[in-house]
């Protein structure tokens, strides 16, 4: 009998021995968090003080603060893999070699996640994204609306990982309202539940499965002011769904993403850190679990770039702080490999810019929007072939191409047009009424700096004479110098991300006779400045009004050569007169290649009439 209660007494010791954290000699177990989000590509490093660190610093800097560190663990924000032609060109691939570089475990689900499937691949894409990465995409809250699925999560809602004896639970939510941040064809067969009450359903699951400490990865909004410390607020969603969940057992740390403002704060006793977007910090979460299972956590942005708010450098960053990061040579290796790939295709110049414009600054961002719209524009009516009084595209949509202006003649490339279009847009076109295109005008604005709406093709005057943004009333509103008329249908187009329409005062459920072109914005851009490179340059712009231009022209001139001088830039142009001298026909052949076209020859035709 002493015997068995001796043997029992050793069991028990032995289960407990294996049911509690090894606490160190101070009694506390340090779990340290790190994590990027809202990555958007970026594994170009940007070579400026300010700019975006790129991959292979990336790499090398959480390498050396996980090596430093006691029980590191690594996350990724949502949005990982579209903004960068490096990243779409090869769907993802090198972004997911940099996370299991990195030794990222855990992946929330951003909106732009969402980019590169649909209904039928969705499984594949993202099982390939795992597979590839080695760690899982978190998400509480996307159920699947149809097929065998309906009903059932797309993700894996939350997990539970041991570290140090340490049970920690992980789970991630997405802002519902993301819903209408992805486009149609991306978001058939999926809708996104309320994340507080997935995040509250997700807390109460881990602490009942034993989870000591909560973490969650949140796609949601949250706003701090500059600059960005402890002493600063957090307020908004984020706020929300921390207090939310305090009475299902409260969560101990949340590592954000979704907004392109730096977080870095505490809700309560929860700290929240989020790191920006394009890998410009690192966030970090230093958690402490005493013996009585206290939990503690603290938050810290470490900068990998200079980080500039006004004229005011913040976190102790400087001019010198991306340059002193350390490079992990293996990364930099495979980035070069896909980079000189990549070389020819994206840096080979495929035409030209006919205006300043910048992402920066609001008359060359005024001139970069409308560029963006007047080529789509342009591609519609003139390479595409069917007449499209104006184009509409959401301010969203079109995106950085940098602090640098881009100068009238510069050379337009591929690099340019996928950090310009990163999306996969494809273009609608569709019947609307006068009516309903006046109520979307009065309710956003023309070209607008601030709000969400933009369009090209019709001439809008609002009362406020401010072209930038709209407050409402619109004072005229003209196509060709004559009013539109309500009753009148007008046709248009648009993107797959606002056909039908998001909501949220855009709406283009109005429009009818839709016809999906099956071409993407960034492709539009391209073959509209391919083929306006091969243009006769000396066409008035009265000869090529409307912008649907027919293909014979009244056009004067005293010899041939004057004709020959009228090509755009370095285009060839070659002349067969008829024998009758009253006309001629004009070969002009563009001096920059289609890449995605064999031979590659681009070259427009026209029959002039000499008079």
């Amino acid at each position: 009998m002493k015997k068995l209660l001796a043997l029992s007494l050793s069991l028990c010791l032995i289960l407990c021995m294996l049911s509690f954290p090894a606490f160190g000699e101070g009694g506390d177990i340090e779990i340290n968090l790190y994590g990027i989000g809202d990555f958007g590509g970026a594994l170009d490093d940007a070579g400026t003080p300010t700019g975006n660190p790129g991959g292979a610093r990336i790499v090398g800097k959480i390498k050396e603060l996980t090596a430093q560190a006691s029980n590191p663990i690594v996350v990724a924000g949502g949005t990982s893999y579209t903004g960068s032609a490096i990243s779409e060109t090869n769907h993802g691939e090198l972004v997911n070699a940099m996370y299991k570089a990195m030794g990222v475990q855990y992946a929330a689900v951003g909106n732009h996640d969402f980019d590169w499937s649909d209904v039928n691949t969705r499984d594949e894409v993202f099982g390939a994204w795992q597979e590839q990465g080695g760690f899982t995409f978190l998400s509480a809250n996307v159920f699947w609306t149809e097929g065998e699925k309906a009903g059932e999560l797309v993700f894996t809602p939350y997990e539970i990982t041991e570290i140090d004896g340490i049970k920690v639970g992980f789970f991630s939510v997405i802002d519902e309202g993301n819903m209408s941040a992805i486009s149609n064809v991306n978001k058939e067969g999926i809708e996104m539940r309320s994340a507080l009450e997935a995040a509250k359903a997700s807390v109460k699951a881990l602490r009942e499965e034993g989870a000591q400490v909560v973490i969650a990865l949140a796609h949601l909004y949250g706003a701090q002011d500059a600059p960005y410390t402890v002493q600063e607020p957090i307020t908004s969603s984020l706020a929300d769904l921390i207090e939310a969940c305090r009475e299902d057992g409260g969560i101990d740390a949340v590592f954000g993403s979704q907004t392109t403002i730096p977080l870095c704060g505490k809700v309560g006793d929860t700290a929240v850190v989020k790191a920006q977007n394009f890998g410009r910090f690192i966030g970090h979460l230093t958690i402490t679990v005493s013996t009585d299972g206290t939990v503690k956590s603290e938050p810290e942005l470490i900068p990998l770039t200079q980080i500039v708010v006004g004229e005011e450098t913040l976190f102790d960053s400087s001019e010198a702080t991306r340059e002193s990061l350390p490079v992990d040579e293996g990364f930099l290796a495979l980035y070069n490999s896909y980079n000189d790939a990549l070389t020819i295709l994206m840096d080979a110049p495929r035409g030209t810019s006919d205006v300043d414009m910048s992402f920066e600054g609001d008359d060359l961002k005024f001139a970069y929007q409308k560029w963006y719209l007047r080529n789509n524009l342009y591609y519609l009516n003139n390479v595409y072939g069917e007449h499209v009084d104006a184009y509409f595209h959401q301010r969203g949509g079109i995106r950085n191409i940098g602090s640098d202006v881009v100068k009238a003649g510069d050379p337009i490339n591929l690099r340019l047009l996928y950090a310009s279009a990163p999306f996969e847009n494809y273009i609608y076109t569709l019947d609307m009424k006068g009516s309903d295109i006046r109520a979307l005008l009065s309710g956003e604005c023309q070209y607008g700096t601030y709000t969400s709406l933009l369009q090209y093709g019709f001439d809008v005057v609002y009362e406020s004479g401010d072209p930038y943004e709209a407050n409402g009333p619109i004072a005229s509103l003209t196509i060709g110098g004559e009013p539109i008329d309500d009753e009148a249908t007008y046709r248009i187009a648009t993107n797959s991300f606002l056909y039908p329409g998001p909501g949220d005062g855009i709406d283009f459920a109005a429009g009818f006779n839709a016809s999906h072109t099956n071409v993407l914005n960034r492709t539009a851009l391209l073959k509209s400045i391919l083929h306006q490179s091969a243009n006769l340059t000396a066409l008035s712009a009265a000869d090529l009004e409307p912008a649907f231009a027919p293909t014979v022209y009244a056009y004067t001139a005293s010899s041939i050569e004057e004709i020959e001088a009228v090509a755009q830039g370095d285009a060839t142009v070659t002349v067969e007169k008829a024998e009758d001298g009253s006309s001629a026909t004009i070969t002009v052949v563009s001096p920059y290649e289609d890449p995605y076209t064999e031979p590659g020859t681009v070259a427009n035709t026209y029959t002039v009439t000499l008079k």
